[in-house]
């Protein structure tokens, strides 16, 4: 399927890192909406190029569906939330387009938080909003690309956005994070104003 690949601007880069860390933030210092409890260890995410790259070769692929990346650099395994558009006619996105896309592809998958009651998904799929919030997960990296068609979902005229997660949350049985008052691990030791881990 043809594609057409982005690449994101370092302002893209920026808001995607920075939507991601208010919402963990949000749910961390216990003010998000449904109320979840307080995380005791969320880590403050950071951008990687690497699984950014990995990220941006699935978008390339135009295919609505979670694929493992071709390398998972060192970690045990990587998360992956997908997200796509869809228009009337093939669009030329600009650099602000793209940035806003990527945006309302990350508040998508927060919304899903309306289906959780810490500590299971109650009902439709909240599985992107638990790997936004996976309190270990370190790293995040995108790709954007625009598509003639989706495969999986077979439409035309779509831009489809992967994020991926190193190291990737979702594991079976396994809660998206510690509950508690902060307490920050050895090798994030630094405490954030708004409730997240740093490294120091």
């Amino acid at each position: 399927m043809a594609s057409n690949g982005y690449e994101l601007s370092d302002t893209t880069t920026a808001a995607i890192v920075d939507l991601h860390n208010t919402f963990r933030e949000m749910v961390a210092n216990g003010t998000a909406q449904p109320q979840q409890p307080k995380a005791k260890r969320m880590l403050k995410l950071r951008y990687n190029e690497s699984i950014s790259q990995t990220a941006q070769e699935i978008a390339d692929k135009c295919d609505f569906a979670h694929q493992p990346p071709s390398n998972s650099f060192g970690f045990d395994w990587i998360g992956q939330n997908l997200y796509a558009e869809f228009y009337s006619q093939k669009m030329n996105l600009s650099d602000e387009d793209v940035r806003r896309l990527s945006e309302r592809a990350v508040k998508t998958w927060y919304s899903e938080i309306e289906n959780y009651v810490y500590p299971t998904c109650v009902k439709e799929v909240c599985g992107h909003f638990t790997q936004l919030v996976n309190d270990y997960t370190r790293y995040v990296g995108c790709g954007v690309s625009q598509c003639d068609t989706l495969r999986t979902l077979n439409v035309k005229n779509a831009v489809l956005v992967v994020c991926n997660y190193a190291p990737g949350g979702n594991i079976i049985g396994v809660p998206p994070y510690v509950t508690g008052e902060q307490q920050c691990p050895q090798n994030y030791p630094k405490k954030t104003v708004y409730g997240l881990c740093d490294s120091a």
